[in-house]
C-alpha cells in the first residue's frame, strides 16, 4: 500500500522532487526513481552510499535506454 501511495503522489504533480534516504536501495526505491526519471523530477540523495547506488542504477537504465540520457542528468546530491 505504501509504494502505491508514493507512486500516485509522484505521478500527480504534487511532489516536485524525490529524496532518497537509507543505506539500502530497495526495489521499491528503484521503481520510484524510474517514475521520477519518466516525469523529469529531480532525485536528491541524502547520503553518499545511497547516491552511489542510485547513480549506478541510473547508469544501468541509461545503457538500456539511450533516450533516457537527458533524464539521468537530473540527479542532484546534497553535501553532507
Amino acid at each position: 500500500r505504501g509504494i502505491s501511495t508514493d507512486l500516485a503522489l509522484l505521478r500527480s504533480g504534487k511532489i516536485d522532487e524525490l529524496w532518497v534516504y537509507g543505506e539500502h536501495f530497495s526495489e521499491g526505491m528503484k521503481f520510484e526513481v524510474e517514475v521520477c526519471l519518466e516525469h523529469n523530477l529531480p532525485i536528491v540523495c541524502k547520503s553518499p552510499k545511497i547516491k552511489q547506488e542510485v547513480d549506478a542504477y541510473i547508469r544501468t537504465i541509461t545503457q538500456q535506454d539511450p533516450d533516457s540520457h537527458n533524464r539521468a542528468l537530473a540527479i542532484a546530491s546534497v553535501p553532507l
